[in-house]
Parts: C-alpha cells; sequence; structure tokens
C-alpha cells in the first residue's frame, strides 16, 4: 500500500499489486500480518484520511511527512474483528466497482447513440433512403427531418443551423481561491475542483467571499478545461467554482440544460 504526499495527491492512497519502489513524494506502508490486516489499514487510513488533510492543508507545511504519519493515530481492533470490518468493506467495494464499470459502459452506449443521431445524422440518413430509423419509435423518428443541407460545417439536417456556444450559453469561469484558506473542516462552502468532478464529492472547503466567486448547484453543466473537456452535469451539494473550471448557463427557449 502507498499514500502520496506531495502536490494534487496529497493523501490519496493506493494498493500496489505487485513489487514496486517508491519516489521521494510516496511512502509505503507495510503492515505486520500479525498484527494488522492491510486491507483495514487501507480503511482506515481512508476513513481517517479528513484528519491528515487538517493537519497538511491547514498548516503552513504543504505535504505529507514522515512525521506527520508517525504521529497519525488509527482504531486498531483485534486482527478477526479487523478482517471482519475488512471483508463487508472489501464487498461493498467490489459492488461500487461494478457500479462504476456499469456506468462505463452505459456512457459508451449513450457516447455512440449521440455520435449516430447528432454527429453522422443516421437517422436522416435512413429517411433519405426510404428507411425507419434503426432503433427509434415513430414519434422520435418524427422529430429529424428527411433531409441534409449544406453549411459551413458541412452537411447537417434541414431547419437546423450552425451557432456559436456563446449565442446560447452564458459561459462563467471558476475563480482562483487562494489555497491558503482552504480547509478539510467543512467551514465554508466546498470547492470544485476538476478531479472532483467524477465522484461529486468536494474534499476541499473555503471561506473565502470571492468577488468572482460562482455557486453551482445541482443541474448546472461544468465543464473541466484541462486535459479532456468533457461536460458534467453536476449533482452534488452547492459549492464555490474554482479556477480551470467553468459552467456553461443555457440562455433563451431554444436551448435548455
Amino acid at each position: 500500500m502507498a499514500m502520496y504526499g506531495d502536490g494534487d495527491t496529497i493523501t490519496t492512497l493506493g494498493v500496489l499489486r505487485r513489487p514496486a519502489a517508491t519516489n521521494q513524494a510516496c511512502c509505503a506502508m507495510m503492515p505486520d500480518p500479525g498484527i494488522c490486516d492491510w486491507r483495514y489499514l487501507f480503511y482506515a487510513l481512508k476513513h481517517t484520511r479528513p484528519d491528515l488533510l487538517r493537519v497538511v492543508v491547514g498548516g503552513a507545511q504543504r505535504n505529507l511527512s514522515g512525521s506527520i504519519i508517525r504521529q497519525h493515530r488509527i482504531p486498531l481492533p483485534p486482527l478477526a474483528e479487523q478482517k471482519a470490518i475488512a471483508d463487508i468493506l472489501g464487498s461493498l467495494d467490489d459492488k461500487i466497482e461494478l457500479n462504476r464499470r456499469m456506468n462505463v459502459t452505459l456512457e459508451a452506449m449513450a457516447r455512440a447513440l449521440f455520435k449516430s443521431w447528432f454527429v453522422d445524422f443516421d437517422p436522416v440518413r435512413a429517411k433519405m433512403d426510404g428507411r425507419a430509423p434503426a432503433g427509434m419509435d415513430a414519434e422520435t423518428a418524427a422529430l429529424f427531418p428527411a433531409r441534409l443541407v449544406d453549411s459551413e460545417l458541412g452537411p447537417i439536417p434541414e431547419g437546423w443551423r450552425v451557432e456559436s456556444v456563446y449565442a446560447i450559453a452564458n459561459v462563467v469561469y471558476g475563480a482562483p481561491f487562494a489555497s491558503s484558506q482552504f480547509n478539510s473542516t467543512r467551514s465554508g462552502y466546498p470547492l470544485i475542483r476538476i478531479r472532483d468532478l467524477r465522484d461529486e464529492a468536494p474534499s476541499v472547503f473555503t471561506t473565502e467571499i470571492h468577488p468572482k466567486g460562482r455557486l453551482v448547484v445541482p443541474g448546472d453543466i461544468v465543464v473541466g478545461m484541462d486535459g479532456e473537456f468533457r461536460a458534467h452535469v453536476w449533482g452534488g451539494p452547492v459549492s464555490y467554482l474554482n479556477q480551470r473550471l467553468c459552467v456553461f448557463e443555457p440562455t433563451g427557449a431554444s436551448c435548455k440544460a
């Protein structure tokens, strides 16, 4: 098992499945199997991670040192109880992982469907050939025209138009909140960072009132601006938006969230 001690991944835990060496920003933890079940240690550290973050994020030292780890305390029940606890939590993790894989599959299906309908225009092409669009009921098929017309982006369905995203939405950018005011004690509002888009569970809070602060509420369209530019419909708590993220606010009757 390894714990990262620097940068954006500070206090992040990982289980090593094969022999490996750790770099200076990472420490290896090898529990005595006669005293501590490694799975229990993983869950105990995961559960008490906010305590470690409170020491690191709230103090002057911005990295997780060996001395901080040595001072950290976790509950240690008898070994049999540790194994029982780890078995239960492991089963829950297995179910969570299964759901995650199902979500990945469903997302891939949704992407394929979106590409077919709104990029390749397969329903329109089917109607142009005199065929019924595949896998589509008559009511939905009626929403697609039976002809393509030229546009600046190439052929598009008749009656559709090409617009700048700024014509249909306001784009609001996140503010540069000061990391010196971050806390893990749940003081103030949660702060959404790019890493939080996946699980919708911000781990950092801020009491700063930034003049450009934008509160994100469930249903808002949030996009991370680093790496993969990908839209997320926020379903987490009301939170401030950090820099390197933006929110798309649909405007007018022609565009709805």
